[in-house]
């Protein structure tokens, strides 16, 4: 008897990554996997694709699930060195953003250069640069639109990931308190982020589009009647409801305590939402 099981082998790899010797798939020191010809084939990476994509990882499906049904929870177990059971946030983050992307009736963050120029507060401060990029070039505002609206759409879902640092900024002043580090508050940020992408976003979407379509099919026009006024009401009890349950979970907070803190965040969403429009129009601008 040697003592080995069948199938193990007791051949020697060199790691490409840290150059030690190892047996097995994985390396002992650094974690690298020894590369198979079949993680070379077109097969392999058009898997991992549609994984991403379609959740065919159960760590996603779980990371997400936790982020709807547990807000909170996936910040504090990150927080706590429980990371296995899940897909990396900013990984997650990432898909959200890839599925916003590719369905172009999704435009949450995007704003028009009318939208920009008529209905910011802060419009005053770009109108005159508008206006001289008007005269410069001698096109009017209809032309220039067309150009920059494009634009626009893409630097939308591109720059998301700037509101993940604004609103984490918004967490940390909120519990400076309660001992955590800033990589904390960023994991939370991004946990909102997400839960706003695939809900307040992508769901909301998949859920008014069939509604819309069932109204026409029996003559009915039901696109009156789901204007902002309803999605933002809509995306405030959402929200409501996540940040409130997040305070609970995540920092320990009493009920009167997640309460204000809910208040407060939802105060710095709007103006996070804001700033993240602001530096949208200057990239758009000084792209067209």
């Amino acid at each position: 008897m040697t003592g080995s099981f069948p199938g193990m082998s007791d051949v020697q790899h060199t790691c490409v990554s840290c150059g030690q010797t190892h047996e097995g798939l994985y390396c002992h020191v650094c974690g690298e996997k020894r590369l198979d010809p079949n993680d070379r084939k077109l097969k392999y990476y058009l898997h991992q694709l549609v994984s991403a994509v379609t959740f065919a990882d159960n760590k996603a499906w779980r990371t997400l699930r936790s982020v709807i049904v547990n807000p909170g929870k996936l910040s504090l177990d990150y927080a706590a060195g429980r990371r296995v059971r899940y897909t990396a946030p900013v990984s997650l983050f990432f898909i959200g953003n890839l599925i916003y992307f590719l369905i172009p009736i999704l435009e949450t963050f995007d704003s028009s250069l009318y939208v920009q120029t008529q209905m910011m507060p802060y419009k005053s401060w770009i109108m005159p640069s508008v206006e001289g990029r008007l005269a410069d070039r001698s096109i009017s505002m209809d032309e220039y639109a067309v150009a920059y609206n494009a634009a626009s759409t893409s630097n939308a879902k591109l720059l998301l990931i700037t509101m993940v640092f604004l609103i984490s900024i918004g967490f940390a002043v909120v519990a400076m308190k309660k001992n955590r580090y800033f990589g904390d508050h960023f994991i939370m940020s991004l946990e909102v982020n997400i839960y706003n992408l695939f809900v307040n976003t992508i769901a909301l979407a998949l859920l008014i589009f069939p509604v819309v379509l069932i109204g026409q099919l029996a003559g009915a026009d039901l696109r009156p009647y789901l204007n902002d006024q309803l999605f933002t009401v809509l995306i405030l009890f959402s929200l409501i409801y996540f940040l409130f349950r997040s305070f609970r979970t995540m920092y320990a907070c009493t009920t009167g305590g997640a309460a204000w803190r809910t208040v407060f965040m939802l105060a710095w969403v709007a103006v996070s939402l804001q700033a993240y429009r602001f530096i949208l129009f200057w990239v758009t601008f000084y792209t067209t």
